[in-house]
């Protein structure tokens, strides 16, 4: 289970730019990035007066906090989301290999949601990028 990042027209932009330095700003965004998601999936969300039980698949969990971004029963799920870039395909990957995460997925898009608080902080280094880019053609 994983999120995408992926920057259209990058090759185009490459072409009319020098591409190496054009390269190395580019996979520094695509790193950054990628933690700025990351960093999203591990941190609390706010939480009400106290955490109300949680029924799932039929069992009530009285311990799971509510308020979490990436929902925290155990805590496994939250240290098991990793990152890794993959710079010669353009593309940082957040995921996890917990077999129930798709699962819990379905019901609280945690990657999602750490992807959509990131959009803004990802705007901002691809403006930062933008500007180095170009300011250096």
């Amino acid at each position: 289970m994983t999120t995408r990042i992926d920057i259209d027209g990058l090759e185009k932009l490459l072409q009319r730019l020098d591409p190496e330095r054009a390269q190395k700003i580019l996979d520094s965004l695509i790193t950054r990035a990628t933690a700025l998601v990351l960093a999203e999936t591990k941190k609390p969300g706010p939480r009400g007066p106290r955490p109300r039980p949680i029924r799932m698949g039929g069992r009530v969990f009285r311990d799971m906090t509510l308020g979490e971004y990436t929902p925290v029963m155990t805590g496994n799920l939250r240290r098991s989301i990793t990152s890794r870039v993959e710079l010669t395909r353009q593309r940082g990957i957040v995921g996890t290999n917990v077999v129930y995460a798709k699962w819990v997925h379905r019901r609280k898009p945690f990657l999602e949601w750490a992807l959509a608080r990131a959009q803004e902080p990802i705007r901002d280094e691809i403006d930062k990028a933008g500007k180095a880019i170009v300011g250096g053609a």
